[in-house]
């Protein structure tokens, strides 16, 4: 596929400069590619323990499931066997939109040149756009919503803009009695560089990329993110929705000397001060009565008894010993995940996470390691999804 031409570049930045929306289309096979991906993943939402539900503020109840993307290079979804069609499913899709993004990018490297050349800390800029988004790690997701039957005015996800250079989407897909149904009613809403807000409709089988926050922070000050909204309509069953967030290499100066690590950890941390939560918000502007939110990477609020938060899920708790403690560990049981010291139980607070050593290809990045043990025993926060267990651990293990 190819999106290359003089032409072609001359809409490209029209696009990007106006709206901040861009749809591509005609891509091979993408019909029935995204199709399967959202299929499975809806059948494997009621299959699948490790999919866990949160009610979203309309009570909206939304299934997420989330992987790491290095570079181009997406680390496959965590699910049990009885989801192998998803997995085989989600993978294609996955494939098909790096391919997608390969040649997306490279235009945008023909629409603004040197002009995307990043900065970064202790080490040569990035030369374009496509160079510091194969050298970072991004983040994808599924997400089922499953609307609630009671009616109120709340927007299942509030006006707000995302934290990274890009968002690619798939449009949002409606089921009715388990089934695939083609409607026209989706209430996803942006608002437009002249201050309307409008629904948009995209076409069949395309690939929406949209401006993000990071955009304007990194390439140009004239590209402005999207503001955007959801409210999930309740005249049908469920809705999927597929993802990939391209997030800034954790060494690129994002403000003032703060890289974007540095500002992406204060935030999920919750130690961010007003100023550093300022630098990331388009002016914080007031978005049809409301105030414009960033998305942000969090632990979920685990309601149930027996529900622990680890790695961004809720995980059944684990009956532990009386001389063990219950931790959240990646699968080869060398590194534990807290979120910040914080918010960490008091059983974890030989925890903590640091901005790390330059890792080729990479950039510094946040690492979470036991602080009794050597930096390289410490593991990059993106490779967390390839699998997080809660194990019940007797202190002196943790070396």
């Amino acid at each position: 596929m190819s999106i290359h031409g003089s032409a072609t570049t001359n809409e490209l930045k029209d696009a990007l400069y106006g709206n901040g929306i861009v749809a591509v289309t005609g891509i091979e096979n993408f019909d029935s590619i995204q199709s399967e991906a959202v299929k499975s993943y809806h059948q494997c939402v009621f299959a699948n323990d490790n999919i866990k539900s949160y009610e979203l503020e309309d009570g909206t109840k939304r299934s997420s499931l989330g992987v790491a993307v290095q570079g181009n290079n997406a680390l496959p979804f965590e699910v049990s066997s009885d989801c192998s069609d998803f997995a085989y499913a989600s993978s294609k899709l996955q494939t098909s939109v790096s391919s997608v993004s390969d040649a997306f990018l490279s235009s945008l490297d023909a629409v603004f040149g040197n002009r995307a050349a990043i900065k970064r800390k202790n080490a040569e800029e990035y030369t374009s756009i496509s160079h510091a988004l194969m050298s970072a790690n991004h983040l994808e997701h599924f997400h089922e919503y499953t609307a609630s039957k009671s009616t109120n005015s709340l927007e299942s996800v509030d006006w707000h803009t995302d934290t990274g250079l890009l968002i690619a989407f798939t449009p949002g897909v409606f089921f009715d009695d388990g089934k695939v149904v083609k409607a026209d009613d989706d209430l996803f809403f942006v608002k437009l560089s002249n201050g309307e807000t409008v629904r948009p409709v995209f076409p069949p089988n395309s690939l929406v990329f949209m401006v993000g926050e990071a955009m304007g922070k990194l390439i140009d000050s004239k590209l402005a993110a999207v503001p955007h909204s959801l409210k999930v309509n309740p005249v049908h069953d469920e809705r999927v929705w597929y993802g990939r967030m391209f997030l800034p290499p954790a060494d690129a100066i994002f403000a003032e000397g703060m890289t974007f690590g540095d500002f992406r950890h204060e935030i999920e941390s919750g130690s961010a001060s007003a100023h550093t939560k300022s630098i990331g918000c388009s002016g914080a502007n007031d978005v049809v009565g409301t105030v414009q939110h960033r998305r942000q990477l969090q632990e979920p609020n685990c309601t149930l008894a027996n529900e622990t938060a680890c790695w961004m899920q809720c995980r059944e708790t684990v009956d532990c010993g009386s001389e063990e403690e219950l931790r959240c560990m990646n699968q080869e049981q060398t590194v534990e995940w807290v979120l910040s010291s914080a918010g960490a139980d008091s059983c974890v607070d030989d925890v903590e996470c640091i901005v790390g050593v330059h890792a080729p290809n990479r950039g510094l990045e946040l690492l979470c390691y036991n602080a009794n043990s050597s930096p390289a025993s410490s593991l990059p926060l993106g490779l967390w999804t390839m699998g997080a267990l809660l194990l019940c651990l007797v202190s002196t293990t943790l070396v």
